[in-house]
């Protein structure tokens, strides 16, 4: 008896990680390999997010875009066939949050988080070493795993992504200025470069890393990175004609890109 009581003093300690405290419905190795990404201790967004869930007319919030709704979000964007939704919150400002609802069952929602952390990383990485900060930027990610109190037990989903909202244009207007030599200099075309090369990143659709306002390039999907070699090609479709020939030059000056 003293021997369990002592296990499960430990496992308090052990797993109580960032602030958080742990989830018995998570597997305890899954708990262990998440929470160096949760939000950190202090951040604006835990309490804002616990009173979201606590305060729900329902304690399965994430089960599908109604009960997202109902708790107050607002669906921005949504993939039906993932069962992935972009939601904003009128409590959270700053911040969008990104869900996979309780109705992806075979995808698990965790480690595609860690994916897009990791990928942001990369990239931000890239950025800083190459100082191109003044070109490029790309949104802080962390995970927020639902309190066990504030989620049903039986919901097989216990973590959100939460991601810094940026002030980006919108598609249409993006695909202009990626068109538009003034926006996308060859400043902005090196940088990118430089970014899709050190990270691996292999998702290069346009409206993906759209332009903010004030004229920086924004990787805002970096589930798909680390994997080389890249075709970066594919990106001359969305480049102004004068910025071509230096793209071109890029991939044929660079090791593991076509």
């Amino acid at each position: 008896m003293k021997k369990s009581l002592f296990l499960l003093f430990f496992l308090a300690k052990v797993f109580t990680a960032y602030g958080f405290p742990y989830n018995p419905n998570v597997p305890q190795d899954v708990w262990e390999t998440v929470s160096p990404y949760f939000l950190p201790d202090g951040h604006e967004a835990i309490e804002t997010l616990n009173t979201i869930f606590a305060t729900a007319k329902t304690r399965s919030v994430i089960k599908d875009k109604g009960s997202l709704k109902g708790a107050g979000f607002h669906i921005k964007k949504s993939n039906n066939k993932k069962k992935f939704l972009v939601c904003s919150h009128p409590q959270l400002p700053s911040h969008l949050v990104k869900i996979y609802t309780s109705k992806a069952k075979d995808i698990v929602a965790w480690e595609k988080f860690i994916e897009r952390i990791e990928g942001a990383t990369l990239i931000r990485i890239a950025i800083e070493d190459h100082a191109l900060e003044e070109y490029c930027t790309v949104p802080k990610k962390w995970i927020y795993p639902i309190p066990q109190t504030l989620n049903d037990q039986a919901d097989s989903k216990h973590f959100i992504l939460v991601v810094e909202k940026m002030p980006i244009l919108s598609k249409k207007k993006s695909k202009k200025r990626w068109k538009d030599d003034t926006w996308m200099t060859q400043n902005h075309v090196h940088a990118l470069f430089q970014c899709i090369v050190a990270s691996g990143l292999f998702d290069l659709w346009y409206f993906n890393i759209p332009f903010t306002h004030d004229r920086k390039l924004v990787f805002i999907d970096t589930e798909y990175t680390n994997k080389w070699p890249i075709n970066a090609s594919f990106v001359l479709r969305f480049l102004p004609q004068t910025q071509k020939a230096f793209w071109k030059e890029c991939i044929e000056m660079t090791d593991d890109v076509y």
